[in-house]
């Protein structure tokens, strides 16, 4: 990927992710949480696709993915945690890319808010999200022709997956469920 184009997709990506996030919902402005507030149900996916590398940046409140927003106390909960990020750590049985082959090349996945006893003390005033960051090195990404997400059925607490998408030719943004859970290409 060239400079100009890398610097082409990070213009779109700012202007998507910014009209996304005016159209996202409301805001905490509360003195101590100046973070956007979250609605659980919905997990936000923002794809960025090259000419042979996709990236992907997922957040999700936590009991999205695991039931609770809190550190983590009894075994079975750390066990939740430490399997959800297991499987957020692959994402290839979270997403499936029609018309390509991808490899991963990274797949940061951040649970520390769930593992993380000081976390604990400010429960109260804090809503922990479970985000994650892949970088996947594809054949020709011109060829995509749809990408299924099945992050639904590893996390059925997932009613909405709201999905921001640029690409050398498209952009745009897409509410998908558990029963329309592909992205199309080319619509």
């Amino acid at each position: 990927m060239t400079l100009h184009t890398l610097l082409k997709f990070i213009t779109l990506l700012a202007l998507t992710m910014s009209s996304f996030a005016a159209m996202s919902g409301p805001h905490n402005h509360d003195k101590h949480n100046h973070q956007q507030a979250h609605v659980h149900g919905i997990t936000e996916l923002q794809l960025v696709m090259g000419i042979d590398q996709i990236e992907i940046q997922l957040a999700s409140p936590a009991s999205n993915i695991v039931g609770f927003e809190y550190a983590a106390k009894t075994e079975d909960e750390k066990k939740r945690v430490l399997d959800a990020k297991a499987i957020l750590s692959n994402p290839a049985s979270l997403f499936k890319i029609n018309g390509i082959r991808c490899k991963t090349i990274t797949s940061l996945v951040n649970v520390h808010g769930l593992l993380s006893a000081h976390h604990e003390r400010n429960k109260q005033n804090t809503h922990t999200e479970i985000t994650a960051n892949y970088q996947l090195s594809c054949s020709s990404v011109e060829t995509v022709k749809s990408i299924e997400f099945r992050i639904f059925s590893h996390f059925p607490s997932i009613s909405q997956l709201k999905v921001q998408w640029v690409s050398e030719t498209e952009q745009g943004q897409r509410v998908l469920k558990q029963s329309n859970n592909r992205l199309v290409f080319g619509d």
